[in-house]
């Protein structure tokens, strides 16, 4: 039972952190894209 919750949590924080990075990079990458257009 443990190693589920633990899993679960482990699977939480991936998606919250990669979430979090697309959103933090969508902007970053959309504004090099301007820049060198």
């Amino acid at each position: 039972m443990y190693a589920i919750d633990k899993g679960a949590i482990n699977y939480y924080q991936y998606t919250a952190t990669l979430e979090y990075t697309q959103v933090f990079l969508k902007p970053i990458t959309v504004s090099y894209m301007k820049n060198t257009n």
